[in-house]
């Protein structure tokens, strides 16, 4: 049953990751006006991004759920991150 649970949310959870690359662009703009470690913190985001999913898929299919799961937290955690950052 939790191989079922960790599958559809590592599917939901991938899917909001991508749609996050449009928001990704809209921060992009914005950094190239603001401090130099807001446009590190944004610049590095797809390549975390990249590397989360690869890791969160290759640990599912070794059937460790919980660092699966971790790892499919860690970029949602970092986009919050990002679109509060931007806001205020």
């Amino acid at each position: 049953m939790i191989k079922f649970l960790m599958l559809a949310w590592l599917i939901i959870s991938e899917f909001f990751l991508v749609v996050s690359l449009i928001w990704w662009g809209m921060a992009w703009v914005f950094a190239t006006e603001m401090t130099s470690s807001f446009l590190i913190f944004v610049s590095t985001y797809p390549l975390f991004l990249i590397l989360s999913i690869i890791i969160s898929w290759v640990t599912f299919f070794k059937k460790r759920y919980m660092k699966s799961f971790l790892w499919s937290l860690f970029p949602l955690l970092w986009f919050f991150i990002l679109s509060i950052w931007i806001t205020v």
